[in-house]
């Protein structure tokens, strides 16, 4: 298989979980930089896909009126009270941090949208964060990729 098609791989990949893209580079023999450029360029191309497309629903899903008279009741699993309480904590900067390695891409995104259309109403504030956060992990993803080998080799 050609370099070429095994970083299309992480990229696609690397677009919905960071979970499978980094290993899946590292089985395959890619340099640090096809790594890299992988990560980020899928990182980049998911966020912006979710982010877009998680926007324009949330915004036409809420804006139907609400037919249904009975309360459903809310389910909050641990997962929804970890991100309850980073973006409580922490706020946009602390989901940033946390969407690549734990939380989908898309998941990460899409939670971000909301967080957009309901507070800032600032395209380019929340984009900044998130793409921020993935560039940042795609680097030291890639770092520890090929920096854990040599270091396990030594001992």
């Amino acid at each position: 298989m050609s370099n070429i098609i095994k970083i299309i791989t992480v990229t696609f990949f690397a677009a919905f979980a960071f979970k499978i893209a980094t290993p899946f580079a590292l089985a395959s023999n890619l340099s640090f930089t096809e790594t890299f450029i992988g990560l980020a360029l899928g990182g980049t191309i998911g966020v912006l896909v979710s982010f877009f497309g998680g926007e324009y629903i949330i915004e036409r899903w809420f804006t139907k009126p609400i037919t249904t008279t009975s309360k459903k009741r809310k389910v909050f699993t641990k997962t929804n009270r970890f991100i309850v309480q980073v973006l409580k904590s922490h706020g946009l900067l602390g989901l940033a941090i946390i969407t690549p390695p734990l939380l989908s891409v898309p998941v990460g995104s899409i939670i971000a949208a909301r967080f957009n259309v309901r507070y800032f109403k600032n395209t380019r504030y929340v984009l900044s964060y998130l793409l921020g956060g993935v560039i940042a992990w795609a680097l030291v993803l890639s770092s520890l990729t090929y920096t854990l080998p040599y270091l396990k080799s030594l001992f």
